[in-house]
């Protein structure tokens, strides 16, 4: 452990023997804007050992530690009367990475987690403590570009369909399944306001109807089909038959004026189910 001698932001890397903890030491190390105070690794044999020689990067007098408790310890008390705090990022595994995020917002540091496998309820349970903390904390599943704008878009495409299925491949050696990439695909899908063909706020800024009108036209109403046994995005949500008085052209439905909409109602039986009986329903009650 050293203490920050610039004011830049302090940062601990656990996991920091890991692929994706030895990349964030490297980037840590050539950052201007962030220095290294801490390494931890559950590797025993390497406890002690410097983090640059190890990995052959820059030099760095940062040491390796097996304690992550007491490194987290050392470097809030290192820096607890500065303006800068310190910032642990989390390469670690799934069995640990819960206790470690809650072990860093206890002691004042600010968690970046890239490491997979928190259930909901402990991210869930990570959050209030953090709010109680008052210390931010971020838990990224996958800080790839790419994936994010993947995520995005995917979860924009979702209100287009009914159901999707996501598919992802691993090496044998992934700790975690699915992994938290593909379950945060998934909340990002699910908790997408998926506002077509269903009830909406009025203040929503979509598409909308309201039922509910100073006019008479909606007063009766009859359902043709409903859009939704495969929704067919811009053909409306309900096509219906309403009232009017000058039979314009309507944007889709089908409008009577209140004389011929009963007159139709009492021609409704069993034979009029489907559209051609129904059409020539309507031609009747027109001619």
């Amino acid at each position: 452990m050293i203490k920050n001698s610039k004011k830049s932001i302090p940062v601990l890397v656990s996991g920091a023997l890991g692929r994706m903890g030895s990349e964030v030491v490297n980037s840590v190390l050539n950052s201007s804007d962030c220095e290294l105070v801490a390494a931890i690794d559950t590797n025993k044999k390497n406890n002690g050992e410097n983090i640059s020689q190890l990995l052959n990067l820059k030099k760095s007098e940062v040491i390796v530690s097996n304690d992550l408790e007491g490194s987290l310890c050392s470097i809030s008390q290192d820096y607890r009367n500065e303006k800068i705090k310190p910032v642990l990022v989390d390469f670690t595994h799934p069995d640990s990475v819960y206790e470690n995020t809650r072990s860093a917002i206890a002691y004042g540091i600010s968690p970046v987690v890239g490491t997979t496998g928190l259930t909901p309820s402990q991210i869930n349970d990570l959050a209030i403590f953090a709010q109680k903390a008052n210390i931010g904390c971020a838990i990224i599943p996958n800080f790839s570009v790419g994936m994010v704008l993947l995520q995005q878009a995917a979860s924009v495409a979702a209100k287009f369909y009914d159901n999707i299925e996501l598919i992802e491949m691993h090496h044998n050696q992934k700790a975690d399944s699915p992994s938290g990439t593909c379950i945060k695909t998934a909340e990002m899908i699910e908790e997408y306001p998926k506002k077509y063909n269903q009830l909406i706020n009025v203040n929503d800024k979509i598409g909308h109807e309201k039922l509910f009108r100073k006019d008479y036209k909606y007063d009766l109403l009859i359902p043709i089909k409903f859009n939704y046994n495969k929704r067919i995005p811009g053909k409306g949500s309900c096509i219906f038959i309403h009232l009017t008085e000058d039979y314009k052209p309507t944007r889709g439905c089908v409008a009577l004026k209140k004389k011929d909409f009963f007159i139709m109602l009492k021609l409704i039986n069993k034979k009029t189910k489907n559209m051609s009986s129904f059409l020539y329903l309507l031609l009747c009650i027109n001619e």
